[in-house]
């Protein structure tokens, strides 16, 4: 049996309708939020007017941060700037991975003080996080990153030209709430580029040389759900069951990768993305499948026991990878076709240049 080790986010609360839990969640962990959030503004009617409206129907004082496109590391700096001002005991981050990565590192850098460049790997200090994270919430609203339940976030420095990560076991949330619901309003594009993203983490979680026993059953059930559930959502933004398999998926996804690490696929996406100035939410110009990770026996060999099952599962058959990423591909000029536009502001919650999640 393998040694390893496995970080698990305290409390994972899933399910259709559980945003309506989020007031006395944040209220169980402080008493005035920091609110991060992307998407709709305030006043729309969307995700982020309920989520306010809940919090303070739990006595929850709240203050708003607008988190637009990726995390940088000004953001961060005025972010943990205006929590402090407003005496912020809490953080929830609501939104696409954007903004959940956002909130974890105003979260680290609140409890631990000076800058997110302190903390940040490659461009920072890379000084370790001792001190846990400022108790915070994670709401996703997209599925894709995973983001709700890793353990590093991923910042942007312009000046620098480059994307890197605060990372450690401090950072994960106290409770990553996933609604399904609330990605019935998510464009198509969207929905396709998150959830290409999430099926790339689970195939590349399996076939790393970090995998595990759990970190393998995870992602085995992870990529059956977007294989069927995918087209599936794409096609009709209002399907709950699929909307509910995706969010599931993208969930196991960011377990995965946080405990088994990424493969070559996410190495070479930040360059390409930098280099074709695309979002970086296409991890490559297509699907992932086996030729990803060609040059390398081993993975091979996880991919072709993917591909048989195992007769200890009670007869059923995963759908592997490669099946997968065939079946996503055949949807010509549908979810296939949108996974390589997606949407600025969506991030892969990996340091770019690197393999490790």
């Amino acid at each position: 049996m393998p040694r390893f080790d496995f970080f698990p986010t305290p409390r994972i609360v899933f399910g259709r309708g559980r945003v309506a839990e989020i007031g006395p969640v944040a209220r169980s962990l402080g008493r005035r939020a920091l609110l991060v959030y992307n998407g709709d503004e305030p006043g729309a009617g969307g995700p982020v007017d309920r989520v306010a409206a809940l919090l303070r129907e739990a006595s929850v004082e709240t203050t708003l941060f607008r988190q637009r496109g990726e995390p940088r590391v000004a953001d961060v700096e005025r972010a943990v700037a205006a929590a402090r001002e407003a005496g912020c005991d809490v953080l929830v981050a609501l939104g696409g991975g954007s903004a959940i990565d956002c909130g974890k590192a105003i979260a680290g850098v609140v409890a631990n003080g000076g800058s997110p460049l302190d903390y940040m790997e490659v461009i920072g200090r890379g000084r370790p996080l001792t001190r846990a994270a400022l108790p915070w919430v994670a709401v996703p609203t997209t599925a894709g990153t995973g983001a709700e339940v890793t353990r590093n976030a991923v910042v942007g420095e312009p000046a620098r030209k480059f994307k890197a990560s605060l990372r450690s076991e401090l950072l994960l949330p106290r409770v990553a709430l996933v609604d399904p619901e609330l990605g019935k309003g998510v464009p198509p594009a969207v929905t396709a580029a998150s959830g290409m993203d999430a099926l790339c983490q689970l195939i590349e979680s399996y076939t790393s040389s970090g995998a595990g026993p759990m970190t393998d059953a995870l992602a085995l059930k992870g990529i059956a759900l977007v294989a069927d559930a995918l087209p599936r959502a794409y096609r009709d933004g209002g399907d709950l069951d699929a909307r509910e398999a995706m969010a599931l998926a993208a969930l196991l996804s960011g377990i995965t990768l946080t405990n088994a690490g990424l493969g070559a696929v996410h190495g070479f996406a930040a360059p390409r993305d930098r280099r074709q100035r695309r979002g970086p939410s296409r991890p490559l110009a297509g699907p992932p499948d086996a030729g990803a990770v060609r040059n390398d026996r081993a993975a091979r060999r996880r991919l072709a026991r993917s591909r048989r099952g195992s007769p200890r599962n009670g007869g059923s058959r995963p759908r592997p990878a490669r099946p997968a990423t065939r079946r996503i591909r055949g949807d010509r000029g549908g979810c296939c076709a949108d996974g390589r536009a997606g949407e600025e502001g969506e991030q892969h919650a990996v340091q770019p240049g690197g393999f490790a999640g």
